[in-house]
């Protein structure tokens, strides 16, 4: 290559990549002006108090330990507390950052498929339609997405290191491989499948294992001379002896394995094997703990595989034609058999095509298996929650589709005269009718009211949809109207356990405590570990003074989160108001040392040390909660009282002024004032 080819293909690069940035950009910018929604944004980052503590070690060990949310993906949590410190609670900003990844994730696939296959229109193809996908704005307009843009560029990082090892194997290139792959893991276990892919680019576009072809000899008919079968050669004067044509046999090729290439291509991946393996685990026992995965009782293995059949037959009908998308699809209740039937057929024949064309046109079985293999984690042969497919699981596995649709019109027009002024403009009207139908995407996403009334005018019996303005009703004071809601949710699914704690919140902001209950205990029977419904339930027990009741559903949920500092006070409080004092102080410290900024625990171990005699103990902590809450006239009260049992009178008259002077008609603080005041005197 000439230089001056090389700087004409770097120039072209670059304006391409500009052109795609522009692009992206220009569609997407308008997130920076919506809100977080109330589905899954508010337990990720607005109500997080982990996310809100910022980097400090607490936070940090809590990112790499915990299962919240059914998840492990202490990457993501780590990126919020940097959003956190750089933003705050401005979600505009949240945005952004999705943004800024999907743009770099749309560049390194624009880098990768050029470098791969030297092919940079048709790598800039995929690329705009990876940028401009309706599907894929539910990835980047979601704050609680972020993991899978997050995932996705370290997963795209992770395939660019393996280009650069496949060109020279070496440990020294293959650790990054490693390491970018444990971080996109570390973002969201979405690419579990990464070494099936590069097994895949392997075969191409990289063409590191090739299966060996033997043409077979041709066969000849029985008319052909006995010189020709035994190897002598005609003579230009022989003549055949009729004029029967001389039958042939079709010339046909065998494929043989090259079982020594494909051992070693196998065994460089057994790294990346036993690391997808471990995530595998590790996303199940999340996922198992959290709740969130389906039991064969509930939804047979017979039902999972046809919704695998139909899902993948959803997945492509929405690539092709996305319209009607919704962030929330109810998983299926009825499967017509026409219509297993149909996407099982299509499936079949889809495959079928692209293995007949392995050979001459490998981008076709390498696309569709990339498609098909991209999915699994999340097809649903394992069930996660109660949805049945997601535009945000498209995110990387629409590539595969890309790369057929894109490899496979330019090879068909590849006779056609003015192919490349054809293909320009209908390449201009693809990507400026999908620039169109994702900007009117993104505006869906503006806020939680817009997303799910776009979701009911589009699906049918969309409980979530319905849930969602529920919240958005309790969030503007309209309870009955949010209680309307929630029980149209509940009637579409009456089992679930997220809508049954609510639904028995706002009974209890109603005053109707023996249904709130109800619903809590209902909530439970379907869910034994949901945390909050144990929390809300004791709190109502324990304000009708069920202390012992309300003690277990406590413990369960300081068992399920340790770190709770709200439900280990409660757990104290509940303690102490049976006499358990030595239990409650157990607890307030483990309180404390999630959170030592709370002046009612301070106060409420202050109260026991003193009452079982240790008043220099109760005198540190009473101190402490003046400091943190100096307002507190009970504070000043019981420090007083300490500082008198100590004999520090002069201390204590003033801390008893100070209760007086925030409460002046305290006639207890009065009395102990006028001791102390005569202690002084009398010394």
């Amino acid at each position: 290559m000439t230089d001056l080819t090389k700087f004409t293909a770097g120039r072209t690069f670059l304006l391409i990549s500009l052109f795609l940035v522009i692009l992206t950009c220009g569609v997407y910018l308008q997130v920076k002006d919506h809100q977080f929604i109330n589905y899954d944004d508010t337990d990720y980052v607005v109500s997080n108090a982990h996310i809100r503590s910022g980097f400090t070690q607490p936070a940090i060990r809590w990112a790499f330990t915990t299962t919240y949310f059914s998840n492990w993906h202490p990457l993501t949590w780590l990126s919020y507390m940097l959003d956190y410190r750089l933003f705050g609670l401005k979600a505009g900003g949240y945005h952004l950052v999705n943004l800024l990844f999907h743009v770099l994730n749309t560049l390194l696939l624009f880098y990768l498929l050029n470098r791969m296959t030297h092919a940079v229109w048709r790598s800039a193809a995929v690329a705009a339609l990876f940028a401009l996908h309706p599907t894929h704005v539910e990835s980047v307009a979601w704050v609680s997405e972020r993991k899978d843009v997050l995932s996705t560029f370290f997963g795209l990082a992770a395939i660019g290191a393996y280009i650069f090892y496949a060109a020279k194997p070496g440990l020294k290139r293959y650790w990054p491989v490693v390491l970018l792959f444990v971080l996109s893991l570390m973002a969201k276990p979405m690419l579990v499948t990464l070494p099936f892919v590069l097994l895949l680019f392997d075969y191409w576009p990289l063409k590191r294992y090739q299966p060996l072809k033997i043409a077979a000899v041709e066969e000849k008919g029985e008319a052909e001379s006995e010189p020709a079968r035994k190897g002598g050669r005609k003579k230009k004067t022989d003549k055949p002896r009729h004029n029967t044509p001389v039958a042939k046999a079709p010339k046909h090729e065998t494929i043989r394995i090259d079982w020594s290439t494909a051992g070693r291509l196998l065994l460089e991946k057994v790294p990346l094997f036993i690391l997808s393996g471990l995530s595998c685990i590790v996303t199940y026992i999340a996922q198992a703990k959290g709740g969130a995965i389906a039991s064969f009782q509930a939804i047979s293995f017979a039902d999972r595989l046809q919704n695998v059949v139909l899902s993948y037959a959803r997945y492509i009908l929405n690539t092709v034609y996305p319209v009607k998308l919704a962030y929330f699809y109810p998983q299926l209740t009825a499967f017509p058999v026409w219509k297993v039937a149909g996407s099982l057929l299509l499936i079949i024949l889809m495959t079928a095509f692209a293995l007949r064309w392995i050979n001459r046109r490998p981008y076709l079985a390498v696309g569709w298996l990339f498609f098909l293999g991209t999915l699994v984690p999340v097809i649903g042969l394992v069930q996660f929650g109660s949805l049945s497919i997601a535009d945000r699981y498209l995110y990387l596995p629409g590539i595969g589709l890309y790369i057929m649709a894109v490899w496979g019109i330019c090879d068909l027009s590849a006779g056609w005269r003015k192919r490349r002024i054809i293909l320009g403009i209908s390449s201009g009207i693809v990507i400026a009718t999908l620039a169109v139908m994702t900007f009117t995407q993104i505006e869906k996403w503006k806020n939680s009211e817009t997303i799910a009334t776009h979701a009911l005018n589009v699906t049918n019996n969309n409980h979530s949809a319905y849930f969602s303005l529920g919240l958005v009703a309790l969030g503007q004071g309209q309870i009955d109207k949010a209680a309307a809601y929630y029980e149209k949710a509940l009637q579409i699914a009456p089992a679930n356990t997220v809508y049954l704690n609510n639904m028995g919140n706002i009974m209890q902001r109603l005053g109707r405590k023996q249904e709130a209950m109800a619903y809590y205990l209902e909530s439970l029977r379907y869910y034994a570990d949901n945390s909050e419904a144990h929390f809300n339930l004791a709190h109502l027990l324990a304000e009708q003074g069920r202390y012992q009741e309300a003690e277990s559903h406590y413990r369960t949920v300081v068992d399920l989160d340790p770190d709770d500092y709200i439900a280990c006070t409660m757990l104290a409080d509940a303690l102490a108001a049976q006499g358990k004092t030595d239990d409650a102080l157990k607890y307030y410290s483990q309180a404390l040392r999630q959170k030592e900024a709370l002046p009612s625990v301070h106060y409420a171990m202050g109260r026991i040390l003193f009452e079982r005699g240790r008043p220099d103990e109760a005198a540190r902590s009473f101190q402490r909660a003046v400091l943190l809450n100096p307002g507190s006239a009970p504070a000043h009260h019981y420090l007083g009282r300490a500082l008198l049992a100590q004999g520090k009178y002069d201390e204590a008259v003033v801390q008893f002024q100070e209760a007086l002077r925030i409460q002046p008609g305290s006639e207890s603080t009065k009395r102990y004032l006028a001791e102390a005041l005569s202690k002084t005197r009398n010394r």
